[in-house]
């Protein structure tokens, strides 16, 4: 009786924390997609930049 009554509340609680993990994961993926895309567009950006720089300063 007291055992069936604590898998009644700890289930529904183990269903709803890994719902909410899975949620959490995939936004902490998406948000460190949009990271790593600003930071890799800036390097490539700054790269870029300093190509140029060097081509104006050859020529």
């Amino acid at each position: 009786m007291i055992t069936s009554s604590i898998d009644v509340l700890v289930n529904p609680l183990i269903l709803l924390i890994s719902i909410l993990s899975a949620i959490i994961i995939i936004l902490l993926n998406d948000f460190l997609k949009k990271i790593l895309y600003i930071m890799t567009g800036n390097k490539q950006e700054l790269i870029m930049n300093i190509h140029i720089n060097n081509i104006n300063t050859q020529t």
